[in-house]
């Protein structure tokens, strides 16, 4: 099992998608890449933006389902809080959604500190 979490998608659904959310009125620019577990390949960046600008944060996944199986999304954001206060909680949560249900999460939550906060979401095709 990996040490992260794994979306399970259904080879009979329809192609999935990556969104991403961020809580307690902060500010988020971010990016989402696909990579498979094992190289070469080098990973390739599916998403990215800013949580304020009325653009959805979702990233497509239309590569074809054997390429998907044992790839990994990874993610980072660098979140901000808009009125500066020390000590401020981050909440971001990234989900894979197929036929509209969630087949995969990873969600993290902590204290603002200024470094990028980062996470993986493996993925099998079942």
């Amino acid at each position: 099992m990996p040490p992260f979490p794994v979306a399970r998608i259904n080879h009979n659904g329809s192609a999935p998608h990556v969104e991403i959310f961020f809580g307690n009125g902060h500010f988020a620019k971010y990016e989402i890449w696909l990579r498979k577990q094992t190289p070469p390949p080098p990973p390739t960046r599916i998403g990215a933006g800013v949580n304020n600008d009325n653009i959805p944060d979702i990233a497509p996944l239309t590569q074809p389902f054997p390429i998907l199986h044992h790839s990994v999304i990874w993610w980072r954001a660098a979140i901000a809080d808009p009125t500066g206060a020390p000590g401020a909680q981050y909440i971001v949560s990234v989900r894979v959604i197929q036929d509209g249900n969630v087949v995969g999460m990873d969600a993290k939550t902590g204290v603002l500190t200024g470094t990028p906060v980062s996470g993986f979401i493996g993925l099998e095709v079942v």
